[in-house]
């Protein structure tokens, strides 16, 4: 195990086996070849790069300026995790679909319509949930590609002195510890994408009206008493009796001054 990885790791690699960015993609599958990345076809996605090419930052030598470049082994993956982060923060995702956008739009049957500014939202709020799931599907059939290539190259240093039985177990056994380590990689970055989520998934409820609808079962009244406001706990019988009603009464019934 210490000589493949030492043979992964490592920095000599015959020229048969340097890709560029895009020979891996070509490489990685006919669906990542035509769409590299999730709502980012090639020709975009070319495009996309090249102007971060032809304005670099200084003395950066990271992707995308080393999208070009032929490599293989530890570089190759620590381009593709380069490569990762700088998709991430483009923030590629899936296009809007007729079907999501209608979705987003309506509320309950023709009773209230949501606004524009919840559409809009709403369809921020569920990119922000898939963003790192949908680019992470394709980040790791990329790693896994450029992985088994290596590690097929490295399995040749031991195939002549091991047992074929021993072999094949060590490169089984490499190949699913690697596609654990990334599993778990990308469920702590995935992780990271709810903690951008609110909190209170009752806010983006914009057909209640929220100053006066109770929403949890502790709450709070303000009263005015000598001059200043204070706090005061509402009475929890009463709470739980409001939050009945909110959940059993039609949505118009909250809304007694609305006409039309």
């Amino acid at each position: 195990v210490d000589v493949v990885n030492g043979d992964i790791c490592g920095d000599d690699w015959p020229d048969y086996l340097l890709r560029n960015t895009w020979q891996e993609i070509a490489e990685a599958g006919k669906g990542i070849s035509k769409n590299p990345w999730p709502g980012l076809d090639e020709p975009t996605y070319r495009e996309l790069l090249q102007s971060h090419i032809d304005n670099p930052v200084a003395s950066d030598d990271s992707f995308p300026a080393s999208a070009d470049t032929a490599c293989a082994g530890q570089m190759a993956r620590i381009r593709l995790c380069e490569e990762f982060i700088f998709v991430i923060l483009q923030l590629a995702m899936k296009r809007v679909t007729r079907e999501e956008l209608a979705m987003a739009r309506v509320s309950t049957g023709k009773s209230i319509l949501a606004g524009p500014m919840e559409i809009v939202t709403k369809l921020v709020l569920h990119r922000l949930h898939g963003i790192g799931q949908d680019s992470g599907v394709h980040f790791k059939e990329r790693m896994m590609s450029v992985y088994e290539r290596d590690l097929k190259h490295a399995m040749r240093r031991i195939s002549s002195h091991a047992l074929k039985m021993g072999a094949e177990f060590i490169e089984n056994f490499l190949r699913c510890r690697t596609a654990n380590i990334v599993d778990e990689t990308l469920g702590a970055l995935q992780a990271k994408f709810k903690e951008l989520m609110p909190f209170d998934f009752s806010i983006l409820n914009g057909r209640l009206p929220l100053l006066t609808t109770r929403m949890r079962t502790m709450e709070f009244d303000v009263k005015f008493e000598n001059g200043g406001f204070l706090a005061v706990q509402a009475d929890g019988a009463q709470v739980k009796k409001a939050l009945r009603a909110t959940w059993d009464s039609p949505l118009l019934s909250h809304w007694p001054d609305l006409k039309g």
